[in-house]
C-alpha cells in the first residue's frame, strides 16, 4: 500500500519480489532516518522498528544486475490510546458526571450507551468530565472512547440511578393513652425499604412488631417520651422522618 498506520512502533513491511532473483533494498527517504531500525533492510518484507511516534517515507528499491525500480511506502506510527473510562457509581437523581482522563496528548474521547433504558443526554459527550441526564430511573452502562489518528480504545462503566425516596413517619408528634401504637409509615416509593430505629429514649424499652415494615407497632415496657426515626431506603440512597411518641399511662376514673 501507499500508505499505513501503525498503532505501536513496529510495522510489518509487505513489499514484493517482482523479477525471481531481484534483491531488496529498503532505506528512509523522509523522517529522521535514525529513528528507524530494519530487522533486515535487503529482504522484501522486514520489520521497521520506530524509536519515535511520527510519519517516515520508506523506500524499497529492487535490483536485478544493473538494472533498479523504486517504491514508496509512507508510515505513521501513531501511539495507542488505552481508555481509561474512570469509575462509575450511584447516582440519587436523573444525572451523573464522569471522571473519565485521556492516555495520550493528541487523543480525543466520546461517550456513549452501550446499555440501559431509552432516553440520555450529554452536555458534551467530547468532555472527559460530561455529564450525562437520563430520564428513566434504572442502570446504565456507558462507554468511552479515545481515538488517536487510526487507532482506538474504549472501557465501560456502570451507573444505577436510583430514585431518592422522601420518608414520612406520619405525624411529628403522636401520644398513645397505653404502651403500644400503631405507626403510620408511609412509602415514598414503590420498591423501597423501611428500617426503624429509636433515636431518643432507652432503646431497650421498644420493641417494635416488624422493624422493616411501614406500619410496625411500637411496643414500650415504660411510659414516657421517646423519638423513633424511619429510614426510607432505595439502592444506596436513603432519606429519614422522625416521629415523637409519648406513651401516656390512661387513668381510670
Amino acid at each position: 500500500p501507499a500508505t499505513a498506520e501503525e498503532c505501536d512502533l513496529n510495522i510489518s513491511l509487505a513489499g514484493v519480489q517482482s523479477i525471481a532473483g531481484s534483491t531488496a533494498s529498503w532505506s528512509v527517504i523522509a523522517g529522521n532516518a535514525a529513528d528507524i531500525t530494519f530487522s533486515n533492510p535487503n529482504i522484501f518484507n522486514p520489520t521497521a522498528t520506530s524509536t519515535t511516534y511520527g510519519t517516515y517515507t520508506f523506500r524499497l528499491t529492487e535490483t536485478n544486475g544493473v538494472c533498479t525500480s523504486t517504491d514508496d511506502i509512507v508510515v505513521t506510527y501513531t501511539e495507542q490510546p488505552v481508555a481509561n473510562a474512570g469509575t462509575g457509581g450511584n447516582e440519587c437523581d436523573l444525572n451523573f458526571t464522569f471522571n473519565s482522563t485521556l492516555s495520550t496528548a493528541s487523543g480525543t474521547g466520546i461517550w456513549t450507551k452501550v446499555s440501559g433504558p431509552a432516553g440520555e443526554g450529554y452536555d458534551d459527550a467530547t468532555l472527559e468530565a460530561a455529564t450525562v441526564t437520563v430520564t428513566t430511573y434504572g442502570t446504565y452502562v456507558f462507554r468511552w472512547t479515545e481515538t488517536n489518528g487510526g487507532c482506538s480504545d474504549f472501557a465501560d462503566v456502570t451507573v444505577n440511578f436510583y430514585d431518592q425516596p422522601v420518608a414520612d413517619a406520619g405525624p411529628a408528634t403522636a401520644e398513645e393513652c397505653d404502651l403500644n401504637i400503631n405507626l403510620s409509615g408511609i412509602q415514598s416509593k414503590p420498591g423501597t425499604t423501611a428500617s426503624w430505629s429509636v433515636i431518643a429514649g432507652n432503646a431497650a424499652d421498644i420493641t417494635f412488631s416488624n422493624p422493616n415494615i411501614f406500619n410496625p407497632t411500637a411496643t414500650s415496657t415504660t411510659y414516657g417520651t421517646y423519638t423513633f426515626r424511619l429510614t426510607e431506603t432505595n439502592g444506596v440512597c436513603t432519606s429519614t422522618d422522625d416521629i415523637v411518641v409519648t406513651y401516656t399511662e390512661q387513668p381510670v376514673a
